[in-house]
This record gives C-alpha cells, sequence and structure tokens, in this order.
C-alpha cells in the first residue's frame, strides 16, 4: 500500500509513502549523506538527502506504539506512480 497524506508535510513535499515494519528496511548506502528532521510534535525522524534535499524516509511509531518505518516511494528507481492506486490517509487530524 502506497499512501497520499494530506498532512501539511506530505502534501506540500509531494510524498508518497508506504510503511514498513524496521526490520524489512535496510539502507544500503549513503546514510552519512542524511541529515534529519523534526517538526510539529517531534515524533517522526525525517531522513533528508543533504544533497538534493529529497526525503528518503522516516522513522516513527504507529498510533499503538510500533515502531515503523515510513519510505519515499518516490524515491525508488523504476516506480511509475501512475501505475500505482494511492490509498488516501488523514495525517492532518493526527
Amino acid at each position: 500500500m502506497v499512501t497520499a497524506c494530506n498532512c501539511s508535510i506530505c502534501t506540500k513535499k509531494g510524498l508518497h509513502i508506504t510503511f514498513l515494519a524496521p526490520q524489512n528496511f535496510q539502507l544500503r548506502a549513503g546514510e552519512d549523506n542524511l541529515k534529519e528532521y523534526l517538526f510539529n510534535k517531534h515524533v517522526i525522524r525525517h531522513q533528508l538527502c543533504i544533497d538534493c534535499g529529497v526525503e528518503v524516509f522516516a522513522r516513527g511509531k504507529k498510533p499503538d506504539g510500533t515502531e515503523v518505518v515510513a519510505l519515499n516511494v518516490s524515491c525508488i528507481d523504476g516506480i511509475d506512480l501512475s501505475r500505482i492506486a494511492l490509498t488516501p490517509i488523514d495525517g492532518r487530524s493526527l
């Protein structure tokens, strides 16, 4: 499932996110090129590329407290977003 969230950050950045359990996410390269960004309640740790400014992924917790990684699928080479059904998420209310 790939989401289209209506929160202020996702809307302004045009993020398209899929959620993964931390054990299913592996950053293979580029960790030194990331900068962390926190906003609002400071509970989601957004990881931005220091070269281009794109948000690659974020780490946080679901409302039930479960750890989660939010991956920006727009950063994956070869992804055609026009072929993916986006699921609306009301992040503005969280």
